[in-house]
């Protein structure tokens, strides 16, 4: 579990110098390009908001997508359940109320809380 693709050779970073690597469009290529130096067979990973789920051979990538970042008022997770060598993963939302969450970026007057509001939650505070 990380919270996204960092190379060895930059796992001892501090957060600050940004060690993570590129962002790679959610497909089971790229996915496996990026990891190739890990050899787990379960990676889970976020960073990236959108959900990422791709089983290919004896690997599974998984992002259940954001917690909160969301263009809608539901926190994404999956629960993975081992039994014996396999995996069940099941992919979840829970709705929640984030009005007054939202309507804080306002109130504290966080600097561009009006692009924050459009990119990381899809205008709900409309």
């Amino acid at each position: 579990m990380i919270h996204y693709h960092i190379k060895q050779s930059k796992f001892t970073e501090h957060i600050s110098n940004d060690p993570f690597s590129s962002i790679v469009e959610p497909s089971l290529g790229k996915l496996t390009e990026l990891f190739s130096d890990r050899q787990e067979n379960l990676i889970c990973f976020g960073h990236h908001h959108p959900i990422h789920f791709f089983n290919h051979q004896d690997r599974t990538y998984l992002n259940p997508g954001s917690l909160g970042c969301n263009y809608k008022p539901t926190a994404r997770f999956a629960l993975v359940d081992v039994v014996g060598v396999q995996l069940r993963i099941e992919l979840n939302e829970v709705i929640y109320d984030n009005t007054d969450f939202l309507k804080s970026y306002s109130m504290l007057n966080v600097p561009d809380h009006e692009f924050i509001l459009k990119i990381f939650h899809g205008n709900q505070f409309r």
